[in-house]
């Protein structure tokens, strides 16, 4: 890969076109970088709104566990 850059860049040292070619690659390949640093931040993302989602339903159902238990020694006090 790097003897494929150096020979485009040998080329467009010679050759307008190849130039203009070679920018708009490394425009492809700048473009190409910034889309994946989008999509990992987008998972990023994702995955702290999953976990903080998975807290939220573990916290609730903590939350009803206790009031079945509390109710539970209401009902039944013998039980506690």
């Amino acid at each position: 890969r790097a003897a494929e850059d150096r020979a485009a860049q040998e080329r467009a040292a010679e050759d307008p076109a190849a130039q203009e070619w070679a920018a708009e690659e490394r425009a492809a390949k700048e473009r190409a970088a910034e889309e994946q640093t989008a999509e990992e931040r987008a998972a990023e993302e994702w995955t702290a709104e999953e976990r903080a989602a998975e807290e939220r339903a573990a916290e609730e159902l903590d939350a009803e566990g206790q009031m079945a238990a509390t109710q539970a020694g209401v009902m039944f006090p013998s039980l506690s």
